[in-house]
C-alpha cells in the first residue's frame, strides 16, 4: 500500500517532468528554500493551512529536475494521505528505486507522524546523503516536537500571499510588474528614494489601487485566485479552515485546551479589537477565564500564525515585557471572514490596512522570531521598524497636529524620518514622508 501511495505521488519517477499544473509563478518563501538545497540542515516550511507550502513543494521539485537531480533521487510524501512511519516510507522508497548519491526528500504535513523530530533526528545524523524539507500546517505542531532537533532545523516562513505577491501573480503577462522591478532597490532604510521616483509610481497607480482594494478584501491566501468563489462562499471557507480545523484540530492536537469555545471567542475578539491595546485582565473579564489561560490562548493563535503580536517598543526590556500588547488577525482577508464584511466602508477599511502593514512589516524578515514593535508616550506609534516609526492615516488629508506620536518618537529617539501610510498621498514634509498604502504595500511586502 506505501508502494502504491509513492508512485502515484511521484509521478517524475517515470515522466522525469512534474505536473503541468503548478503554477509558474514563484512566492518569496520557493527562493528563501531553494538556497536550502546544500545546506546541512533540515528545512522546515511553517505557515498557516492553505498558504501554499504544497505547490512551493512541487516547485522545488521542478527546480531540481530541471538542475539535473534524477528524478529517483526526489522523494515527496504527504503525510494527509499516506499511512506508516518515516522508517516504513524511507524503506519502500529505497526499495522501489535504489537511489544513490544526495536524496531530497520533501516531507509534507509531517506533523501527522508520531515521533517524526525524533525519527529525522537519527537520519539526520547518521545518513548525510538525505537532505530534507519538511512542512506544517502551524508552528505549534512543529515546535511543539522539536528539542530534539535544535541545532539540526532551519525554519523558513510561508505566510499568505504579500501585496507584491499578489501584484506578481496577477499582473503576470503585463508591464506592471516590469515597472515594479524600478523600485526593487528601495527599503525602508533608503525610503526616500521614492520621492525621487514619482513618475514611475505615478504610471503604475491606475493598476494597483483596485488591486489593493481586491487584496484587502479577499486576503492573501493563494486557493481563490485558482477558483471561482463569490465573496460569501470564499470567506464561509476560510471560516471553516481556520476556525474548524485550525482551532479545533490543530491546536487542540498539541495543547490542553479545557475551553475550545473560549479560544474561539477569543480570535473574534482580536478581529473586532485589531489594532487597539488587549491586557490580559481585560481580557480575561470579558471570557470569563483566568488571566494565565488568556495568556496561553494568545500564544496558541500567535505559534498557529493566525494572529501578529506587536511589543512596546522600549530600550528597557523589562519594560517591553510588561506593557500591554497590540494583536492583528494576520490576513485581512481572514479578518473580514471573521467579521462578515463583504463591503469594505472606510473605518474598516483603515483597520484592514494597518493590519496588512503590520503583515508585511513582519515580512520583512525571512526569520519566524521576528518582532513587531509599536510605541506609546501619552501619544501612539502604530509601528516602530528598527528605529523608524510608521503611522498609518488611510486618508489623503493628514495634518502634523494628527502626528504627536510620530514626532515626540523623532524628538526622544531622533530616527532619520518618519512614514505616514496614507490614502493616496504622496509628499514629502521635512523629515516627514507621507507614502500611499498601494506603493508602501507592493515595495515591502
Amino acid at each position: 500500500m506505501i508502494k502504491e501511495t509513492l508512485v502515484k505521488s511521484n509521478p517524475w519517477w517515470s515522466t522525469g517532468k512534474i505536473q503541468d499544473h503548478i503554477p509558474a509563478i514563484k512566492r518569496d518563501a520557493f527562493y528563501l528554500l531553494t538556497q536550502e538545497f546544500d545546506k546541512d540542515r533540515i528545512s522546515a516550511a511553517v505557515g498557516p493551512r492553505r498558504s501554499g507550502k504544497t505547490t512551493i513543494m512541487y516547485q522545488l521539485t521542478d527546480e531540481l529536475l530541471i538542475s539535473g537531480v534524477s528524478p529517483e533521487n526526489i522523494l515527496y510524501v504527504s503525510f494527509d494521505y499516506t499511512r506508516g512511519s518515516i522508517e516504513e516510507v524511507i524503506e519502500n522508497y529505497q526499495e522501489l528505486m535504489t537511489p544513490s548519491g544526495r536524496i531530497y526528500c520533501f516531507f509534507d504535513e509531517i506533523h501527522n507522524v508520531p515521533d517524526w523530530s525524533l525519527t529525522l533526528k537519527n537520519f539526520y545524523d547518521f545518513n548525510k546523503d538525505f537532505k530534507f524539507f519538511i512542512s506544517g500546517s502551524s508552528s505549534t505542531l512543529l515546535y511543539s516536537t522539536t528539542e530534539s532537533l535544535i541545532g539540526r532545523i532551519w525554519f523558513i516562513p510561508v505566510p499568505p500571499m504579500s501585496f507584491k505577491e499578489f501584484v506578481r501573480i496577477n499582473c503576470v503577462n503585463s508591464g506592471v510588474v516590469k515597472e515594479l522591478e524600478l523600485f526593487s532597490n528601495i527599503s525602508i532604510e533608503n525610503i526616500e528614494r521614492i520621492f525621487s521616483m514619482e513618475y514611475e509610481a505615478l504610471k503604475v497607480r491606475s493598476a494597483l489601487k483596485p488591486m489593493l482594494a481586491e487584496y484587502i478584501l479577499w486576503g492573501g491566501f493563494p486557493e481563490y485566485l485558482q477558483k471561482e468563489y463569490f465573496i460569501e462562499e470564499w470567506q464561509d471557507y476560510l471560516r471553516q479552515n481556520f476556525i474548524t480545523l485550525t482551532l479545533f484540530k490543530d491546536i487542540l492536537t498539541v495543547y490542553s485546551v479545557r475551553e475550545p469555545k473560549v479560544l474561539e471567542d477569543l480570535i473574534y475578539l482580536i478581529s473586532e479589537k485589531q489594532s487597539l491595546p488587549l491586557n490580559y485582565y481585560s481580557t480575561s473579564r470579558i471570557l470569563q477565564i483566568n488571566r494565565e489561560t488568556v495568556a496561553n490562548y494568545f500564544q496558541y493563535l500567535k505559534s498557529a500564525h493566525l494572529i501578529i503580536e506587536a511589543s512596546y517598543y522600549a530600550k528597557n526590556v523589562s519594560k517591553t515585557i510588561v506593557k500591554e500588547k497590540k494583536y492583528y488577525i494576520a490576513d485581512t482577508g481572514l479578518r473580514n471572514a471573521l467579521l462578515g464584511e463583504t463591503m469594505l466602508g472606510d473605518e474598516v477599511l483603515s483597520r484592514d490596512i494597518e493590519g496588512a502593514v503590520a503583515a508585511h512589516l513582519m515580512g520583512q524578515q525571512s526569520n519566524v522570531n521576528t518582532r513587531l514593535f509599536y510605541w506609546k508616550d501619552k501619544y501612539e506609534v502604530d509601528f516602530i521598524h528598527g528605529n523608524i516609526p510608521i503611522e498609518v492615516k488611510f486618508r489623503n488629508e493628514v495634518a502634523l497636529k494628527e502626528l504627536k506620536g510620530v514626532i515626540r518618537f523623532m524628538e526622544h529617539f531622533k530616527p532619520k524620518y518618519g512614514i505616514v501610510v496614507t490614502k493616496d498621498l504622496l509628499k514629502r514634509q521635512d523629515n516627514i514622508f507621507f507614502i500611499p498604502a498601494w506603493l508602501f504595500l507592493v515595495i515591502f511586502g
